[in-house]
């Protein structure tokens, strides 16, 4: 686990999101692909061969860890109730993909998150605090991972828990082959954008009125965030 200085870590009136459109979405020069589950394809095929290569984070990291210290890993069905409530408060539920969610349709959501197998939640003094997925993409793309939805909980705010959840999950991907991630971060998220260039993202470029809540009139614009390591840099 790579931990991360606090001068990293916004203010705890910050909400950290990072959301994928229609699950998963990439935006390469100028050309958008969309990648659904709900489509099947290229990512369904390759699914069980992506999965092969993750085999190493199904289970919880470091499963004789102590009482206390954090722990990074993938996701289990017994931890649908613990983050049905990050998931749904009002800070966090702004910067995802669905309005409206309650327990039911968060079951539909959590289902898919889980069978993805890319769904990772952190856990500190086991208790959930945060959640990223990560896709990574099949064929030529391979190299390439989409972060997202990505949240903690408004509780753990202010702690260094995003940076450290989010470093972590990058460097599990490197070591198997990820050299450039990308997510998504709406245009009125400042403080988000903020934190994501903090960890090395730079702005690649601007879906415009890509995204709408329900309750508002206006449409947002998405800001495409990327990062490269190892051979890219």
């Amino acid at each position: 686990m790579v931990w991360l200085s606090r001068d990293l870590v916004p203010p705890p009136s910050e909400t950290l999101c990072a959301r994928p459109s229609s699950y998963t979405r990439t935006f390469r020069s100028a050309t958008l692909y969309h990648l659904s589950r709900a489509r099947k394809g290229p990512v369904e095929r390759n699914r069980k061969s992506i999965r092969s290569e993750w085999s190493t984070f199904h289970p919880r990291l470091n499963p004789l860890h102590s009482k206390g210290s954090p722990m990074l890993g993938i996701a289990r069905a017994a931890d649908e109730q613990p983050l049905f409530p990050i998931y749904t408060h009002e800070l966090i539920e702004r910067f995802l993909t669905f309005d409206g969610v309650d327990e039911h349709r968060f079951r539909g959501i959590f289902r898919s998150l889980l069978e993805s197998g890319d769904f990772f939640v952190y856990e500190v003094d086991r208790t959930i605090v945060g959640f990223c997925k990560a896709t990574r993409l099949p064929g030529r793309s391979n190299h390439v991972a989409h972060l997202g939805p990505l949240a903690v909980s408004p509780q753990f705010h202010g702690r260094g828990y995003a940076a450290t959840m989010l470093t972590g999950v990058l460097a599990r991907l490197e070591q198997v082959g990820v050299l450039r991630f990308e997510l998504l971060v709406e245009s009125d998220n400042p403080r988000g954008i903020s934190f994501y260039r903090k960890l090395g993202f730079e702005r690649e470029g601007v879906q415009r009125k890509a995204y709408k809540r329900a309750a508002d009139s206006e449409y947002v614009d998405e800001i495409m965030m990327v990062r490269f390591a190892g051979a890219l840099v």
